[in-house]
């Protein structure tokens, strides 16, 4: 009795519900079309749990859209974060190489001593654009011709053996590869067939890995470190 009475207070019967006589079960069925009836029945047999579960669901809903709006927000925060990064990176490597260039101009003694030079001077960009200007580059790839153009730094000198007038080419990278290796000693051969003249070919950065030093010493590029070490070929 005790739980009937709290039941019925706490879900009240629809005074419509009091004046339909229920004796089949057809009865019941045409009282539950209506709204309010249909509602107090819901709520006396379904527990609160269950009646809650729409609310609770819609909640849900809701909160897993903005689950998703705050995941699409940090995937567009880590997107521009990772372009940051990248553009960083590029740069400090820009700055590396920029410091490995002003460090090869201060080698000039370790460069001529790789390939038996004497009375080496820097040529200027005027000098270079000329020295291209009057060359026949017609067998050179655009690609190529621009690559040698854009060497880091070129020296001018003499052989100390016949006095003949020789160049080196330098190319700096803060680590030296295989690539890097190949298109120096391109580069360089690009410049002998322009100038006539013998043309040694440099990589100076980091001490490269053996495998790189190797294909360096086969190839005849001049594998220099900062320091002045000469790592290849003897």
């Amino acid at each position: 009795m005790t739980t009937s009475t709290a039941t019925s207070a706490a879900y009240p019967i629809p005074a419509v519900a009091e004046k339909m006589p229920v004796d089949t079960v057809a009865d019941i069925l045409r009282a539950l079309q209506n709204p309010d009836v249909a509602a107090a029945v819901r709520q006396h047999i379904l527990t609160q749990e269950l009646l809650l579960l729409p609310a609770a669901f819609a909640k849900l809903s809701a909160d897993v859209e903005t689950i998703k709006a705050d995941v699409a927000d940090l995937k567009t925060g880590q997107a521009r974060l990772d372009t940051t990064v990248t553009r960083i990176e590029r740069h400090v490597e820009v700055l590396r190489a920029e410091s490995t260039v002003n460090k090869a101009r201060r080698m000039v003694s370790p460069i001529c001593r790789a390939a038996n030079l004497r009375r080496p001077r820097w040529m200027n960009e005027a000098e270079l654009f000329d020295l291209w200007d009057a060359a026949d580059t017609s067998d050179i790839p655009p690609g190529e011709l621009e690559s040698c153009q854009r060497a880091d730094l070129v020296l001018k000198a003499v052989s100390k053996a016949d006095g003949s007038q020789q160049y080196a080419v330098i190319e700096c990278s803060a680590t030296i590869t295989g690539a890097d290796v190949r298109r120096i000693r391109r580069n360089a051969g690009h410049y002998q067939r322009a100038t006539g003249c013998v043309t040694h070919a440099y990589a100076v950065g980091d001490p490269p890995p053996l495998a790189v030093l190797d294909e360096a010493t086969r190839l005849g590029v001049h594998c220099l470190t900062p320091s002045g070490k000469n790592s290849h070929p003897d």
